[in-house]
């Protein structure tokens, strides 16, 4: 069995929204229950400005906490890549610079459900009602206590379930379409590139889950930085 202090790393990824990565940390640590590897923010402003306050930031904080610096404007998917080649645990917590969390135990719940189906590829936290736009199948699964539903897998859907959105993930996937860059080119808008991941994902028989309760709220709707970051 696999201890848990090795088992999830998280990754954030950041542009330029100091403000709003504090809140995001800041209510992840508060709410989050279970042992974290490593930390790493990638920042992808290459604003000296947001390095130094980043750098500050984090210095102070506790725990295994990893700056990414691009020089230069690398763009989202680029940025994942980058980030992920640093991650060495079977599992990711993916989250962008603009989410609150609101309610504790969504690692956990999550890892019963990657770890009880395969080919799940990510657990969805946002709540039912907050899907954007991706339709829930009606059949409730179940792996112990913890209740949950299939996200997206119609054929007549973009992205399968697949989303750079906040939630647990499994590096394996991850691994078999790696890197990610390979399937759009950087000039696709941000939500293109995700659906083209998507459905690599889901030729292999990818899918993803939607725990129903809802553990974060997405705070930057009317900040987006989709130039650079599908949010």
């Amino acid at each position: 069995m696999q201890k848990l202090d090795n088992m999830v790393s998280v990754v954030i990824t950041s542009y330029n929204r100091y403000d709003l990565l504090r809140k995001t940390i800041q209510s992840f640590n508060e709410f989050n229950t279970f042992p974290i590897e490593k930390f790493i923010v990638i920042e992808d402003s290459a604003s000296n400005t947001m390095r130094r306050e980043l750098k500050s930031y984090l210095g102070r904080l506790k725990g295994n906490y990893e700056l990414i610096f691009n020089e230069t404007n690398q763009g989202q998917v680029e940025s994942i890549d980058i980030a992920y080649a640093q991650v060495e645990t079977p599992y990711v917590f993916h989250c962008e610079d603009d989410y609150k969390f609101f309610r504790p135990g969504f690692i956990e719940r999550s890892l019963a459900v990657l770890e009880h189906e395969e080919k799940c590829m990510q657990v969805w936290i946002r709540s039912l009602d907050d899907t954007l736009g991706q339709p829930i199948e009606l059949e409730l699964y179940s792996v112990g206590d913890i209740n949950y539903y299939h996200v997206g897998m119609h054929t007549n859907q973009p992205w399968y379930g697949f989303c750079f959105q906040c939630g647990l993930r499994k590096m394996s996937a991850y691994h078999e379409v790696a890197p990610y860059t390979q399937w759009s080119p950087k000039t696709d808008f941000p939500s293109q590139r995700e659906c083209k991941i998507g459905i690599e994902l889901w030729k292999l028989g990818y899918h993803s889950a939607i725990l129903p309760e809802g553990y974060a709220r997405h705070m930057g709707r009317f900040r987006s930085v989709s130039g650079n970051f599908c949010t």
